[in-house]
């Protein structure tokens, strides 16, 4: 058995009472989780299972990419998200994009901090430090890129030193308050630009 974090990105209903849960693990990069009776009502347990939730999973060591859970805790829980519909739609996209791109068996530690930081700030938008849609955005990306070795080095030092910022803010979850609006656009535009070429 092994344990490990996982951030729930997706939840299907899966025959009567179980869920097949997508998601991000630091350990494992992608996985693909079967919940066994997770939509059995019980006294004893409320279902942990929610999207933008942290869980802690123990589970067989991946060897295929249906992995069954055997025993799950909540750690942490990014609900607020759901009390806005813009917030929620964005997250939901940052999710499937992180899902289609991020690899089986595939460590991604980087990702999973910056993605659980960046769940908090979508939570909680009106604290003073959070991020914005456009930082969030900005950032995961800067991060999904570093971590799979696909951010480019550029002619600009000082450009290559704005995207080690970003990628550092991401993961130690530290606002970046010297861009302009225009330089987050422009950085946005960047990005997209090199995970379509990629």
């Amino acid at each position: 058995m092994e344990t490990t974090s996982f951030i729930v990105l997706k939840k299907i209903v899966y025959r009567e009472h179980d869920l097949i849960v997508h998601g991000i693990s630091p350990d494992f990069g992608r996985l693909d989780l079967l919940a066994s009776g997770e939509l059995r009502s019980s006294d004893k347990q409320l279902p942990a299972i929610g999207l933008f939730r942290e869980l802690e999973v123990a589970i067989e060591a991946p060897a295929s990419t249906l992995v069954r859970i055997d025993h799950r805790e909540l750690i942490g829980e990014c609900d607020a998200i759901g009390n806005d519909p813009a917030l929620f739609d964005f997250a939901v996209k940052s999710g499937a994009f992180l899902l289609k791109n991020c690899a089986y068996e595939l460590p991604s530690p980087l990702v999973y901090d910056t993605l659980r930081n960046m769940l908090h700030h979508l939570a909680n938008p009106r604290a003073p430090e959070a991020w914005s849609q456009l930082e969030c955005s900005v950032i995961i990306k800067s991060v999904f890129l570093y971590e799979n070795g696909l951010l480019p080095q550029l002619e600009n030092p000082r450009a290559n030193g704005v995207l080690e910022q970003l990628v550092e803010a991401g993961v130690e979850n530290q606002k970046i308050t010297d861009l302009t609006p225009d330089t987050w656009d422009n950085l946005k535009n960047f990005l997209n630009k090199v995970i379509k070429q990629n």
